[in-house]
């Protein structure tokens, strides 16, 4: 859905012979006197794509995910167009691993996307200035390494951004990708959603901040977020705030 819920995009299933590759289709479900999509485009190649995500700043740009492809979607008027950035192996000198999930940081003045792996690594997406290509497309600007395993969700909320991994974990942080919290004891399974209120209800922690390895105070820390759910592949549903960082005791930080 949109973010002024004026339109839903949906992609659809794949055919059983394989014959027919997925649609993305745009709606306009408000409007009452239209019986179908707004714009429908097929997915130019044959790599099942798993996700969605609209941008908040422009609703006309949407991203796609799927194991090998991640596709940048735009309308204007009645076009829909897309392309897939390649990312060169001579400049990153790695391998990327399969795509999970993939997010727009709001408010960036460079446009940027996260794309998150099955490896625990993030690719980072942006604009490019004019001079570097004239077409404006988004290119790999740089891949960071945040977890040692699969990362499944990728959310942004506020000034954070917020990762769920096969670990069972959701972490946050800065939009320089810096960790800023985390809540590692829902003991739920693998995180497959996270899920923000979207009415102001906010919870938040200001202390001295946890050390991750050591359990030592050091650093200032005000982290305010709004409360959340995480869904998990183990069927849960787990209600989480802000304040459960600050909790002593790992049975009191799971949730409820």
């Amino acid at each position: 859905l949109s973010p002024d819920g004026a339109f839903l995009v949906t992609l659809s299933a794949v055919s059983e012979d394989g014959a027919a590759r997925q649609t993305l289709a745009i709606w306009e479900w408000t409007n009452e006197d239209r019986e179908g999509p707004l714009l429908e485009q097929e997915v130019p190649v044959d790599d099942l794509q798993t996700s969605l995500s609209f941008s908040l700043d422009n609703p006309s740009e949407i991203v796609s995910t799927g194991r090998k492809h991640v596709f940048f979607w735009s309308w204007l008027g009645n076009e829909l167009s897309c392309y897939s950035p390649r990312i060169h192996k001579a400049k990153f000198r790695q391998t990327i691993s399969a795509f999970t999930r993939s997010a727009f940081i709001p408010e960036s003045p460079t446009g940027q996307v996260l794309s998150a792996t099955v490896d625990g690594d993030v690719v980072m997406w942006q604009l490019p200035n004019a001079a570097e290509d004239p077409n404006g497309q988004r290119v790999a600007a740089k891949i960071i390494h945040l977890a040692e395993g699969p990362i499944t969700a990728v959310e942004t909320t506020g000034g954070y951004v917020a990762l769920g991994g096969e670990d069972g974990a959701v972490r946050f942080y800065d939009k320089q990708l810096r960790l800023e919290a985390w809540f590692e004891d829902m003991e739920a399974g693998a995180v497959t959603s996270l899920s923000f209120s979207a009415e102001g209800v906010t919870s938040s922690f200001t202390g001295a901040g946890d050390s991750q390895a050591s359990g030592e105070k050091k650093g200032g820390l005000d982290f305010s977020i709004p409360d959340f759910i995480v869904g998990t592949r183990m069927g849960y549903v787990v209600g989480m705030e802000a304040a459960l960082f600050d909790e002593v005791e790992a049975e009191n930080r799971r949730g409820t």
